[in-house]
């Protein structure tokens, strides 16, 4: 049974994007969606703590509230990451200078958190974990600040667990450190990011110098709020996509991406019955040609495709394809006859009807001998989602994730449908970090493949990506 939505967050799966703003005000929130989304959408409104999604620059985003407190926004932070798949929080919010070059209506990025929480205990460290914002939302925010003219600073920060402390002399301590400016926060968003493997920044309006008697008017705070919201919306931030890994490769998926360079992500397809050699030798030509993560062909042809492409081009090949009833002897016989032809890549179809009469351990122990077989080559999972209920496909996420496989795989193509939207992010929420998504079947656009990506899958299986980034007509298929 799916998690969401939750105690505290009444959103379904797929309506939070994958980049969130982030207020402690739930009206800021409200104020902010109003103010500089197109259509937004009240997604959420438990205990009153607003979450809006809508349209900016073309692209989805959300805003929500994350309330006062490391306790509030460590809640609201840790929902969004691990179960609704977010992959970016940027904190908004405003905050007292400790420093004297630090100005009203500055600008303060933090690059770190300090913390007199004890937030961190929960992870069991051997010593203590110092909070910091992801580098690549860092820069791109002081870059854009700069471009803008605004005065930003950028340094350690104090999240703190009081208010009111009785021990008067707890800021000099951390001024004498260095410490531009405190707030309440930020270290606990820091700390969920970096446990989920996620991104995170914090943004700062100077409102209130602890050192001074100066304070803002509520017309000054607002002017100081837009600067720091036309930072936090620049899309260079608020669509960077995460770093991937594929093929023991690092690559940065940029706000916008064309097709060529899509590519990478592509494992170049053709799995007809009717496939004939020529056809192979083609789509290896195109793939190799246009740089594709992979070439994906039936078993019978993995050993000439290696030998006509050498080391040029990784191939893939499927196992127990595609109605995944084999025995298990059966898909490792197969498994181990391909790897010894000389595949790269394996995609297996699991036993949906072993899913369907709850055996998954039997579907684990299956993965885990294919995993075996493997070795050092990749194994990719075909769960066929377009026949599991939301129950069992987050059921598989887990199997998966404990098995050792390399990734979970949406469809074989060959059923009643291919990937959907809802089901790359319903993964992208439910399986652990070690695990990558690829989605299969039916991408029959740019702009689909494109979402896909965002969504969090890091491979697309398809035979038609190329003929689109070459502008010609499709004739259907995988």
């Amino acid at each position: 049974m799916s998690v969401t939505p939750t105690a505290h967050n009444g959103a379904k799966q797929g309506e939070i994007a994958k980049t969130v703003l982030m207020p402690g005000d739930p009206l800021r929130a409200k104020y902010i969606a109003e103010t500089y989304l197109e259509n937004p959408v009240l997604v959420t409104s438990v205990r009153n703590m607003f979450g809006y999604t809508g349209m900016y620059k073309g692209r989805e985003i959300s805003v929500m509230g994350g309330g006062m407190g490391m306790p509030s926004v460590g809640i609201y932070t840790y929902e969004l990451f691990h179960f609704y798949g977010v992959e970016q929080i940027i904190r908004i919010g405003s905050a007292g200078a400790l420093q004297d070059g630090v100005k009203l209506m500055d600008v303060v990025i933090g690059m770190g958190a300090c913390t007199d929480s004890n937030y961190a205990y929960q992870y069991g460290l051997p010593g203590t974990f110092a909070p910091i914002a992801d580098y690549g939302l860092l820069a791109k925010a002081v870059d854009t600040a700069k471009a803008q003219g605004t005065n930003v600073v950028v340094g350690n920060i104090l999240s703190s667990d009081i208010f009111y402390n009785a021990d008067t002399t707890v800021n000099d301590k951390w001024r004498s450190m260095g410490v531009l400016a405190v707030e309440m926060e930020a270290a606990a968003l820091y700390m969920n990011a970096a446990a989920a493997g996620k991104k995170a920044l914090c943004l700062l309006t100077i409102s209130d110098l602890i050192y001074g008697e100066e304070k803002l008017s509520a017309e000054e705070r607002q002017l100081g709020f837009g600067k720091m919201m036309e930072i936090a919306l620049e899309p260079d931030i608020v669509f960077r996509q995460m770093s991937v890994t594929l093929c023991g490769k690092i690559s940065l998926q940029e706000e916008i991406m064309d097709g060529k360079e899509m590519l990478k992500y592509v494992d170049h397809t053709l799995l007809t019955q009717t496939a004939t050699w020529e056809e192979i030798k083609k789509i290896c030509d195109e793939a190799m040609e246009y740089g594709t993560a992979s070439v994906c062909i039936p078993p019978s042809y993995v050993k000439a495709a290696k030998e006509y492409m050498k080391d040029r081009m990784a191939v893939c090949t499927v196992i127990g394809f595609p109605n995944g009833y084999a025995t298990t002897a059966v898909k490792a016989f197969e498994t181990k006859d391909a790897i010894a032809d000389g595949a790269d890549e394996i995609d297996m179809v699991i036993n949906i009807g072993w899913v369907k009469d709850g055996k998954y351990d039997e579907v684990e122990e299956e993965i885990r001998t294919l995993k075996g077989c493997c070795g050092d080559k990749i194994l990719k999972v075909i769960i066929e989602t377009c026949l599991l209920t939301e129950e069992e496909k987050i059921k598989m996420c887990e199997v998966v994730t404990r098995s050792g496989a390399d990734f979970i795989k949406t469809s074989t193509g060959f059923s009643k449908a291919g990937a959907t939207f809802d089901d790359v992010a319903l993964f992208r929420a439910h399986v652990g970090k070690n695990v990558k998504i690829k989605a299969a079947g039916g991408i029959s656009s740019i702009e689909d493949a494109e979402k896909f990506l965002e969504l969090g899958a890091e491979r697309l299986g398809t035979s038609r990506m190329i003929k689109l980034v070459k502008q010609e007509k499709s004739d259907g298929g995988y």
